[in-house]
């Protein structure tokens, strides 16, 4: 995979030439990644009351370091001075021209977090005593995303970044409480309250019920409402410059005379001020069903509706609104004053336009709260446990689930289109026996439908996106100084990602399928 660009002298002409800078050989890349997880604790009861407490430490390191990426300023200079022949590219030695570089990440997430509980008895009920659990916790949280000047710039060619930096308090309290009905029948009450340093508070508050009618038979349901707070790269990313394209008509009448023509306008992609977190609804009912003392099965419905989820919003979609062209806008969005000088993070989202002509002459988008999203579906499991005397024992789970509806906006369902299968499934077989567990897991995902067939086919691959198998293989050793020894390998077969040409760039989807193929690994855990 080499590097691209692609030039153009739009004073002259509409010609644009692409090009691919192939004789330069492919780029390279290497990541390291490290984490650290220090907790300390005591657990333990005090009179008639069972006390937790203690503290966390997560840092969470990458580094990602990539060679052969050309910079695209350096590149156009020794185009036009001739030296690099587009139309003939492997002529002479084009490495050494000096047009690349070197591009440099370096992630770390920390969290230091504190954190204490108490549980007690409140009074007795038919069913049993009724219960409490009161908790608080304290998390500082830090984040950092720092790309290399090229980088952050857009000189690199195929690759850009915006850093950014920051990190926030949260403080947290929650409570739960269970009261035994009947001996069949509990209902449990939970809540949870949090206030983040950087953008509010959020309340999420649930209600369950489970009833035991038969020995071997439970039924359950519960209503709850959650929320996500937005994460901090959105929050502390570092303004950035975009020249984004536009075909809007009144923007090509004031730039270029005419309403037809494809155009770019200065925007700047900024930390939205405004930007807060997602909430969300969610209902469900099941049932568990203990059939046999080597059989246990599990259905579950659900039933989710989030509301201000946080997206990505564009130059098109911010002047939609302020011109009511776009039915569906975050908060926020407002028209700046003539002659505002951006960037200027505290307008937030928003544009100027050009009272003569009403073109679009400057913009700021970034991530805000748009849309709702609704989704139902079903999960299951179903595990068996089997004692083979002198052969040991088996425990096998089958895990699927089935997606009814995904629809973003009031839109058509997603579902069994790319992106979106409707059945998914994993069946996890574990064998012990003696000192060695021998494990056979196994992950399924659905075909789903290509957006265009016809590309799939032409580039040799299915016209729908096809099903997805792998196999992964483990086998562990129990040694007698409280030690285990574990070999496996992931994806034994070398599966590739189902292939979807429409896509680009990889032409898998990264969130469905993993692109490692084989992986052998090796682990030993001392336990002291």
């Amino acid at each position: 995979d080499g590097n691209a660009t692609e030039y153009a002298n739009v004073a002259d002409s509409d010609l644009w030439l692409f090009h691919r800078f192939a004789a330069l050989g492919n780029r390279d890349g290497r990541i390291e990644n490290t984490v650290y997880n220090f907790m300390g604790g005591f657990e333990g009861r005090v009179g008639e009351v069972d006390l937790e407490f203690g503290a966390r430490y997560v840092e969470s390191r990458a580094t990602d370091v990539g060679q052969n990426y050309v910079v695209g300023g350096l590149a156009q200079v020794q185009i036009d001075e001739g030296n690099y022949n587009i139309y003939d590219p492997f002529a002479g030695d084009p490495g050494a021209l000096g047009f690349t570089a070197t591009i440099y990440r370096d992630m770390k997430t920390t969290q230091k977090e504190f954190f204490g509980s108490a549980a007690f008895d409140l009074f007795d009920m038919a069913g049993g005593s009724s219960a409490m659990v009161l908790g608080a916790e304290f998390r500082e949280e830090y984040y950092q995303d720092n790309y290399d000047p090229l980088s952050e710039s857009g000189q690199i060619v195929g690759s850009a970044g915006n850093s950014a930096s920051g990190g926030r308090d949260v403080w947290a309290a929650y409570t739960e409480l269970l009261f035994p009905v009947l001996d069949n029948l509990e209902l449990n009450f939970a809540g949870r309250y949090e206030r983040y340093s950087d953008y509010g508070s959020d309340f999420a508050p649930k209600v369950s019920v489970r009833w035991q009618p038969l020995d071997t038979l439970t039924l359950r349901a519960t209503y709850g409402e959650g929320f996500r707070a937005p994460p901090l790269n959105l929050l502390t990313q570092k303004t950035s410059f975009s020249a984004a394209a536009t075909n809007d008509p009144a923007t090509c009448q004031m730039l270029v005379g005419r309403p037809d023509c494809s155009t770019q306008v200065t925007t700047y992609s900024i930390a939205n001020p405004n930007l807060t977190s997602e909430q969300s609804k969610q209902f469900g009912f099941g049932v568990v069903w203990d059939a046999t003392d080597w059989l246990n099965v599990t259905v579950d419905y659900y039933d989710i509706e989030i509301t201000d989820s946080i997206a990505g919003v564009g130059v098109s979609t911010v002047v939609g609104c302020l011109r009511g062209t776009t039915a569906i806008c975050p908060s926020g969005i407002s028209e700046f004053p003539q002659g505002t000088t951006v960037p200027n993070e505290s307008l937030g989202l928003g544009a100027q336009f050009d009272p003569a002509t009403g073109g679009i002459v400057n913009a700021q988008t970034g991530s805000a709260n748009i849309g709702w999203i609704d989704t139902r579906g079903i999960d299951g499991t179903i595990r068996t446990n089997f004692d083979m005397g002198g052969w040991g024992t088996m425990r096998n789970m089958l895990a699927f689930s089935n997606v009814f509806e995904y629809r973003s906006n009031g839109g058509t369902n997603a579902v069994n289109y790319m992106g979106y299968p409707k059945y998914r499934a994993s069946l996890s077989n574990s064998w012990n026996v003696n000192d060695f567990t021998f494990v056979w897991n196994l992950s399924y995902i659905h075909k789903t439908r290509a957006d265009n067939p016809a590309l799939n086919e032409a580039n040799g691959f299915s016209p729908n996106v096809a099903s997805w198998t792998i196999h992964d293989v483990q086998v562990s050793y129990d040694a007698p100084w409280n030690a285990t020894i574990t070999l496996g390998v992931n994806n034994v077969a070398n599966k590739e990602p189902a292939f979807d040409q429409r896509l680009g760039g990889s032409s898998y989807d990264s969130y469905l399928y993993d692109p490692w193929g084989r992986v052998p690994y090796v682990r030993y855990t001392q336990r002291f």
